[in-house]
């Protein structure tokens, strides 16, 4: 199975008009027969969010394409203990830089997949994950989860007892030819009508550019309608990530 990916992440108008950095972060890697997305999106009241968004896509990527098999594992046989281990590891890994968890909040979306098919997926907080097998539609994976308001979501770096509960784990094995987009809060309701839950047109436009041009063409036409059309849209920082998998030398 061939997997293809491309990952971008840009600021929307209130960041480019305040000149703050963009506190998205967003990442693919392939790596031991293994693709992963992972992105993340930082809280905008916290000032350091851009840099523990960073680290926690940086440690997703890491890990999952290092430890896919145990991990799937661990998930059919322990969700609880796999769900605590990837919060407990990441939550470590930030305690060792200087960011306090008040200043760097920030939410998980991840997607990850083996070149025998299996795959698994992770979602805390607010964002989407879409996704399409064979020749079905395109269908919601994860939706977003809020709080007691609509601006409020749950965090990876959430007390660690909080982050476990909120954190979703999914998982199976890809019909191909499979689609996968990631989505931040501030692209996902120009790729999904809420009101009915149906996914828009642009969502399987977008994961069908790799099944057509290469990972670098999809990732500069990604950044640029991010600038040129998403950005426009959208006050919020906006990253997306998708996922292409087909037999190996086809094209869809």
């Amino acid at each position: 199975m061939e997997i293809r990916l491309a990952a971008v992440a840009g600021k929307g108008t209130s960041h480019i008009f305040s000149e703050v950095p963009c506190q998205d972060y967003a990442g693919c890697v392939k790596k031991n027969s293994v693709g992963v997305l992972a992105l993340s999106d930082g809280a905008g009241s916290c000032f350091r969010s851009q840099e523990t968004a960073e680290q926690v896509v940086q440690w997703t990527l890491n890990q999952l394409s290092e430890s896919f098999d145990e991990l799937y594992e661990l998930a059919a046989s322990d969700l609880e203990e796999m769900k605590r281990r990837i919060v407990q590891e990441i939550q470590r890994v930030l305690e060792e830089s200087d960011v306090e968890p008040a200043d760097g909040y920030c939410t998980l979306l991840f997607f990850c997949v083996n070149e025998d098919g299996r795959w698994l997926a992770g979602h805390i907080g607010d964002g989407v994950i879409l996704i399409q097998e064979a020749e079905a539609s395109m269908q919601i994976l994860s939706e977003p989860e809020n709080g007691e308001y609509k601006n409020e979501t749950f965090f990876i770096n959430e007390p660690e007892e909080k982050a476990v509960a909120h954190l979703r784990i999914y998982m199976g094995n890809a019909n191909l030819p499979f689609r996968v987009l990631l989505s931040s809060d501030g692209c996902e309701n120009l790729l999904v009508d809420w009101k009915t839950k149906m996914v828009a047109p642009a969502a399987e436009l977008i994961c069908g550019w790799l099944a057509r041009h290469s990972e670098q063409e999809v990732t500069l036409a990604l950044e640029k309608n991010l600038r040129t059309q998403f950005s426009q849209n959208s006050e919020d920082d906006l990253s997306l990530a998708v996922l292409y998998c087909c037999e190996e030398d086809s094209e869809d």
